[in-house]
């Protein structure tokens, strides 16, 4: 609802990785790329939050040099939780914002992952979310 999600799943070098069915101890990184779709105003106060399966770990680049969140657009604002990102941020119109997090597939498993969520805070009508599916870990 003029708004676009698009998520990618990465190996650690970079190439495209099927997120449904990871290797046990392997590290990969989510993209999620937020784009304005130009029919309204700039975007203010968007917020988006992204739940990962219980078999995922989110690792903590903030404490290394070389961190994967250098990589991507900044936020205003990010709280990061055991199983979740919450992000708050603002974009421009036609504006594309990239954020990308590095994960870790810990646990073997078939684990739910729930749909991401990006949302205007102040208009519930500026919306996108993606489709759950199952992660299995092997």
């Amino acid at each position: 609802n003029d708004l676009r999600m698009d998520i990618n799943y990465y190996s650690d070098d970079m190439k495209k990785l099927d997120p449904e069915t990871i290797d046990k101890g392997s590290d990969f990184i989510i993209e999620y790329t937020i784009t304005h779709t130009g029919l309204r105003t700039d975007y203010k106060n968007m917020a988006m939050t992204a739940i990962f399966p219980s078999g995922w770990e989110i690792l903590n680049q903030r404490l290394r040099q070389n961190s994967t969140f250098n990589e991507g657009d900044v936020v205003d604002y990010q709280d990061i939780r055991d199983d979740r990102v919450m992000l708050y941020f603002d974009v421009k119109k036609n504006e594309k914002k990239t954020f990308r997090f590095k994960l870790n597939a810990t646990y073997e498993g078939k684990y739910w992952a729930p749909p991401a969520y990006c949302e205007a805070m102040y208009n519930a009508k500026i919306n996108a979310k993606s489709k759950g599916f199952w992660a299995n870990i092997k």
